[in-house]
């Protein structure tokens, strides 16, 4: 249960903010990305830490005690 809160905490404050800020950036990036290799990288590295708020979620519901972690 705390960990939830702590990681309720870090959704609100670190990752939607995150998010909000490459999505734009991102989506940008995806025409380059079928020329570009390095940009297909950089891409995926991206898309990791947008989906994070999903694993934040998840852990939250699981009320898990380790840090959910993005880059997985």
């Amino acid at each position: 249960m705390v960990y939830s809160v702590i990681w309720i905490i870090l959704l609100f404050l670190v990752v939607w903010p995150l998010g909000w800020f490459l999505s734009p950036i991102w989506i940008v990036l995806l025409a380059g990305e079928a020329f570009l290799p390095p940009v297909r990288e950089l891409n995926r590295f991206i898309e990791k830490l947008l989906t994070w708020p999903r694993t934040m979620g998840y852990a939250i519901q699981e009320g898990r005690t380790e840090f959910p972690t993005p880059l997985d």
